[in-house]
């Protein structure tokens, strides 16, 4: 397995450059999209984040990402999240950031808590 995880190289590097093709034609900014949704779905304050780490399978290819969510009816509505460069799980420092990314976008959120597995406790 490579650094992302994929136990292909050849299909996984023919992946990459079919999605470069795809989405070089788009200028996708994550803070306006986490912006543009926090509006949309009218989360009143005070928020509840919760903070969380998933692997799932593209291809060949292990997609290891680090979410950001906002709880809405029990559920948790992704605000911002990271694709991870490995296959380990994330740490502090990622989880700081991915926080940080979040209170300059809406510095004046209320939070009430934030929630997390046992992979956060650090």
């Amino acid at each position: 397995m490579n650094s992302l995880g994929c136990r292909d190289q050849a299909l996984s590097e023919s992946h990459c450059k079919d999605l470069q093709r795809f989405f070089r034609h788009f200028d996708l900014d994550s803070a306006e999209i986490a912006q543009m949704a926090m509006n949309r779905m009218q989360i009143l304050p005070p928020w509840l984040f919760s903070i969380d780490r998933t692997t799932g399978e593209f291809g060949t290819c292990c997609c290891n990402s680090l979410t950001l969510g906002i709880m809405h009816e029990r559920y948790p509505f992704p605000a911002l999240w990271w694709m991870l460069e490995k296959i380990e799980n994330s740490d502090s420092d990622e989880h700081i950031r991915i926080l940080e990314a979040f209170i300059k976008l809406f510095p004046t959120a209320a939070v009430q808590y934030l929630c997390s597995n046992h992979e956060f406790v650090g």
